[in-house]
């Protein structure tokens, strides 16, 4: 790969398991999961090296956006998202999501159909840049409020600042629905629409590497080819959320 105007290609890293898995010890930061093996695996297969930027999930978009880091793993196709990010080929895991609108326990409002959102004063959280679904992210008629990340919306719930929480099934059920406190706290709604989508190594628009899009796809293709990339996502991922 020809060298880049950034020496080292600097990627974001979110604690989101089994994808990006950040543990801290006395030495700083440790990281495990699907995106840091595929990192380690490109970035030798390219001969570069690579940093992390840790961020929640609005702050990460924001610097890919800017162009303050270059590069992230595992992001679902928008077109919001592909103005300022190029979207590499190929695409390697396909996301079942399914949109979970969490309440508080005691909240006696039923959730069993897109219309219910529409509520009077029916206040929705939902984290900035990420992807749900089409009619939930186009709908203006919702009273919407963009939360810095997950654990910032759980708090306004449990404080009544909103009525809802959009999330997902599997990031909550493996995160915070560990907790039986939570569990005590809030409910799932009844309406959970699913869609699949595919995930993809993105770039930013904005960054040095974008001029080295074709070296990268080329470099992902080749992974694909040999089958190393089916073998880092089955080490972490669900078989069925594997693209063969």
């Amino acid at each position: 790969m020809p060298a880049v105007e950034r020496p080292v290609i600097r990627l974001i890293a979110n604690h989101l398991p089994p994808y990006m898995i950040i543990s801290k010890t006395e030495k700083g930061s440790s990281y495990a999961g699907f995106e840091h093996d595929l990192t380690q695996i490109l970035a030798k297969t390219l001969g570069v090296t690579y940093d992390y930027y840790e961020c929640d999930w609005s702050a990460c978009m924001r610097a890919l956006r800017d162009g303050n880091v270059d590069m992230a793993h595992s992001l679902l196709y928008s077109s919001t998202r592909a103005a300022f990010l190029e979207f590499v080929p190929p695409a390697y895991l396909k996301d079942v999501h399914s949109t979970v609108f969490y309440q508080r326990y005691d909240d006696k409002r039923v959730i069993d159909e897109f219309k219910d959102l529409q509520q009077d004063n029916f206040v929705i959280g939902y984290v900035g840049s990420t992807v749900y679904f089409e009619k939930f992210e186009q709908a203006d008629n919702l009273l919407k409020m963009d939360v810095k990340n997950r654990e910032t919306g759980i708090e306004l719930l449990i404080a009544g600042r909103i009525d809802v929480l959009a999330g997902f099934d599997t990031l909550f059920d493996g995160v915070e629905f560990k907790s039986p406190h939570l569990k005590r706290i809030m409910k799932k709604s009844i309406y959970q629409p699913s869609t699949v989508l595919e995930s993809f190594t993105v770039i930013s628009k904005a960054s040095p590497l974008f001029e080295h899009r074709e070296d990268i796809s080329s470099a992902l293709q080749e992974l694909s080819d040999n089958g190393v990339l089916t073998k880092i996502s089955e080490k972490w991922i669900p078989k069925s959320n594997i693209i063969q």
